[in-house]
């Protein structure tokens, strides 16, 4: 099971379906959700029911987090990327605002700061100004990507960055 904070509501939204949005000011820091669910080996990720397939988050190279069913899905499941993402992660299940988020705007994060599989890979329709078009498995290996959401990635990840930058 999820928690999220309470001033944040979902609700239908665009091209997505359901976004979180902002009921009221969230400060920079603030803790908007911890993430429930069970951990599923990647190789059983396809095996799960499709509608289920669009909300699991990676936690190692071999490991998802998330909803193993479909009655598990909540409503604070629906969080939506952007590539100007204003929220990240600052453990394995929390997620935090990483700047002021007005009322009324969408909260976000971008795939790249907890994903580095191929099951996140697709077109981006986030029409964000920095908008990458395509979101894939290497985005968090992007400089630019590593810099804009430092301090904001999945552990795993940021292990995976240490490595990187110190085989340079």
């Amino acid at each position: 099971m999820n928690w999220i904070n309470k001033k944040i509501t979902c609700r239908e939204v665009g091209i997505s379906g359901r976004g979180m949005f902002a009921s009221e000011v969230i400060e920079a820091g603030e803790v908007v959700a911890y993430f429930g669910g069970e951990i599923i080996p990647i190789e059983d990720f396809y095996l799960l029911p499709e509608a289920v397939q669009h909300f699991p988050y990676q936690i190692s190279d071999d490991f998802l987090f998330g909803p193993a069913s479909e009655s598990a899905i909540s409503s604070t499941d629906c969080w939506n990327h952007c590539c100007d993402g204003n929220c990240g992660f600052s453990d394995s299940i929390r997620l935090v605002a990483m700047r002021v988020i007005e009322v009324g705007e969408e909260l976000t994060f971008d795939y790249a700061t907890c994903m580095s599989c191929s099951i996140v890979d697709m077109e981006c329709n986030c029409e964000s100004f920095n908008c990458r078009g395509k979101v894939s498995a290497d985005d968090w290996k992007m400089p630019a990507i590593q810099k804009k959401y430092k301090g904001f990635f999945q552990p795993y990840l940021k292990e995976k960055i240490a490595k990187l930058l110190l085989s340079e």
